[in-house]
């Protein structure tokens, strides 16, 4: 053997165990990366478990429950907070439950007026007890800020309807 056959076949051999290394050093079962740049994916609006969003709804009654008088009623809200109304102070993102009975949500930056079908949650309450005549209530379920104004988040105002039946005991 020639010394340029020797250092040809040497030069062949660090070659190849340099390949071996670095394929022994690569990760398992990770694919090499595309050479071209893959289209980006467009964004999309997440979904309120995603995002946060605000969310309030009845807890009970539930929708469709048959009910008897007097009704218990239970508010739960997500991403957003409760809190006793004080006087002169709007805190952002805070807020107190409102309901109408028979009424519908108002529209963003209302006042909630103090008159039926509104009932007021200012102490920061969410239960109540009404007492309903027999037949379909529909529940107006609404949040707003510490001057009872409507807010402009979706999420913030709940509609159901409700059915009273009579008692057993009549």
């Amino acid at each position: 053997m020639t010394l340029d056959h020797t250092f040809k076949v040497t030069r062949v051999a660090v070659l190849l165990l340099g390949i071996v290394v670095v394929a022994a050093c690569a990760p398992v079962g990770e694919e090499e990366a595309p050479a071209a740049e893959e289209p980006v994916a467009e964004a999309h609006e997440p979904a309120a478990e995603e995002s946060g969003a605000p969310r309030v709804f009845l807890v009970s009654p539930a929708q469709g429950e048959e009910v008897t008088t007097p009704v218990s009623f239970e508010f739960g809200i997500e991403n957003y907070v409760i809190e006793p109304r004080e006087e002169g102070v709007v805190n952002h993102g805070h807020g107190h439950h409102h309901i109408a009975i028979n009424g519908h949500c108002l529209e963003p930056g209302i006042v909630i007026p103090t008159a039926d079908p509104w009932i007021h949650f200012g102490d920061g309450s969410n239960t109540i007890d009404v007492d309903l005549p027999p037949g379909t209530h529909h529940i107006s379920l609404q949040v707003g800020d510490g001057d009872h104004r409507t807010l402009d988040e979706d999420g913030l105002c709940f509609m159901t309807d409700i059915t009273v039946v009579e008692s057993a005991d009549g």
